[in-house]
C-alpha cells in the first residue's frame, strides 16, 4: 500500500497517509480542519520488492537458490563457478584455431 504525503494550503501542515490506489485523496487537514488539504508528489524510495524470492535486481530467485541461503550457502557461487568454467573453455578453444 503506498504513502502518500499531504500539505494543507492554509496553514501549510504536512502529514502521510497510507492509501490504496483506488482511495480517493484526503481532503481535510487534521491539524487545522479547513479542506486545502493536496497530495504533494515526493520522491520517495520507490517500489521495492521484499521477501525471500526477490533478488535486489527484482528478478525471483529459483527455489533451489532461496535453499541454498537458507542453509548458509552462497546461491551466487554455482553461478560463478559456471560462468569461470565456460570462460576457460572460451579461451582454449580460441587457442585451436
Amino acid at each position: 500500500m503506498p504513502t502518500y504525503d499531504y500539505q494543507c494550503g492554509e496553514c501549510e501542515w504536512e502529514e502521510s497517509h497510507d492509501q490504496k490506489i483506488t482511495e480517493p485523496p484526503i481532503e481535510v487537514c487534521s491539524q487545522c480542519g479547513s479542506y486545502s488539504l493536496r497530495r504533494l508528489i515526493s520522491a520517495s524510495g520507490g517500489f521495492m520488492l521484499k521477501g525471500d524470492g526477490w533478488y535486489s535486481s527484482g528478478y525471483s530467485s529459483t527455489k533451489h537458490e532461496i535453499l541454498e541461503s537458507a542453509r548458509g550457502a552462497d546461491p551466487g557461487t554455482k553461478e560463478r563457478e559456471y560462468v569461470s568454467k565456460h570462460a576457460e573453455e572460451r579461451k582454449s578453444s580460441k587457442g585451436k584455431k
